[in-house]
């Protein structure tokens, strides 16, 4: 998910600068609401951020799927530190 990160933070680094020094500190996923069959699960990624001179916050993607739980996470990370 690093990659995604980056990919991201160089698609909007034009128009937002200061998110240049985020960093993504760790991430973590798992299976939530597994059924029986295993086949309607959702996996849960929780992603922590880091920034110069700020607290650390963490987001939580949820999706059946795993990349689109990653990827919701890191945009919403962008949005939550856009709009502190």
């Amino acid at each position: 998910f690093d990659a995604f990160f980056k990919a991201l933070q160089l698609g909007i680094l034009p128009r937002y600068p200061e998110i240049a020094k985020i960093k993504l500190v760790t991430y973590e996923s798992k299976a939530v609401n597994v059924s029986e069959g295993g086949s309607e699960a959702l996996v849960q990624v929780l992603i922590s951020f880091s920034y110069p001179n700020r607290d650390d916050w963490s987001i939580i993607g949820l999706s059946p799927n795993s990349l689109v739980s990653g990827l919701d996470a890191i945009r919403d990370s962008f949005y939550y530190f856009l709009l502190k």
